[in-house]
């Protein structure tokens, strides 16, 4: 892409006003409950407009979550991190192996690397403009693939983000630990048994944002129309979930840090994500997957998975990641193959969550009981 100024997509503020469009939407989406609708349009959101990094204490987990004023969830997104997000799944369409039953011109422009690329986008910035870097495809279907996958990833970190509030784990945190915030950005720390608690915690919001998306994407097609008419239907409603949100935990472990974490291993919460997924649609839920799920059946489901590991296995090649995608993922599906060390986390991390899971009930229904009753949430 050239770096003229005419270009929108080289001013900052385009950026901040895509993601919030995203965010209006999501406001509005779901949870039309009395409680949860209540707390949603409290919810405080802050894009740090100046920001481009993507480093360690973001690390593209760009969402900080707290009290702000009246104990509701404040998040915060830096301006780099919207950015990166455009950037990675544009030049992912602009990939024959990327979504490849999707036909169209791949790419126009030119690549231009960078080792702080998906990282800090401050090598960018020349004169507060954002002359952008990176390839989009010149197909206008491919085009509108990468918005469609970029807003549901948007929308999957927001289901994550909001079940830290509605399940509780505020309340939790601040029972537990005396410290109610908790940080998207993986940290290390000395504590074991709160970055053992964070974990959980992680992995319970992970499961929320999980459902909740292929809610949407597959059991509400109606909902996020999507502009590739070909991916019209239920089973290809689960894909960009997947696709998107394991795109996005990819783009997690090229950032993470090392040392004892508050997060589980990014691949770790990919295997819970297949996890979940499968296993509710082996379940056939029509919660999640509408009323007709006669869609559903073992040769639907082992295209969806061929699928979404070809996709994400390009993702991974892309974003240098170290090993196949589908190795990662064949303990789930094949118990009798050895377990590899996210296997082993995952075990881990359910079990602490089932110990939680009694507190995590009581500190919920304080949240619920309170929101019901449009009490003030400036004290737990």
């Amino acid at each position: 892409m050239n770096s003229s100024t005419a270009d929108p997509e080289n001013d900052p503020q385009h950026w901040v006003s895509l993601f919030r469009g995203f965010a209006d939407e999501w406001r509005d989406s779901i949870y039309s409950d009395p409680p949860f609708a209540r707390v949603r349009k409290q919810m405080r959101l802050d894009v740090l407009e100046a920001a481009w990094h993507v480093d360690a204490s973001v690390a593209h987990r760009t969402w900080l979550l707290g009290f702000g004023d009246r104990c509701v969830p404040h998040y915060k997104i830096t301006a780099g991190a919207i950015v990166g997000f455009y950037d990675l799944f544009m030049t992912l369409c602009c990939r024959t192996d990327f979504f490849p039953d999707v036909a169209g011109a791949m790419a126009g422009g030119q690549d231009q690397p960078h080792p702080s690329r998906y990282k800090d986008y401050a090598f960018l910035l020349e004169s507060g403009r954002l002359p952008l870097a990176h390839r989009v495809p010149d197909d206008p279907v491919r085009h509108s693939l990468g918005l469609y996958l970029m807003t549901a990833a948007f929308h999957w970190l927001l289901y994550h983000e909001e079940s830290h509030f509605l399940a509780g784990h505020l309340m939790f945190m601040q029972r537990m630990h005396a410290q109610a915030d908790i940080a998207e950005a993986p940290r290390a720390t000395a504590d074991q048994e709160r970055a053992a608690d964070l974990r959980a915690l992680e992995s319970h919001a992970d499961e929320r944002a999980h459902l909740q998306a292929v809610r949407i994407y597959a059991g509400e097609p109606g909902l996020w129309s999507h502009p590739v008419e070909s991916l019209r239907s239920p089973a290809q409603g689960v894909r960009v979930a997947l696709v998107a949100l394991g795109s996005v935990l990819l783009l997690f472990d090229a950032n993470r840090p090392g040392g004892e974490s508050s997060h589980p291993l990014p691949m770790t919460r990919l295997l819970d994500a297949y996890g979940v997924v499968f296993t509710t649609l082996a379940q056939k839920e029509p919660s999640l997957y509408g009323p007709d799920t006669t869609w559903i059946d073992e040769t639907s489901m082992q295209a969806l998975m061929d699928q979404t590991l070809g996709d994400l296995q390009a993702a991974s090649q892309l974003l240098r990641f170290k090993g196949s995608v589908a190795a990662l993922l064949k303990p789930l599906f094949e118990p009798q193959t050895a377990s590899n060390e996210h296997v082993l986390e995952l075990r881990s991390v359910k079990e602490r969550l089932a110990r939680l899971r009694p507190d995590l009930a009581e500190c919920q229904s304080r949240v619920v009981e309170r929101s019901l009753r449009g009490a003030a949430l400036d004290k737990w």
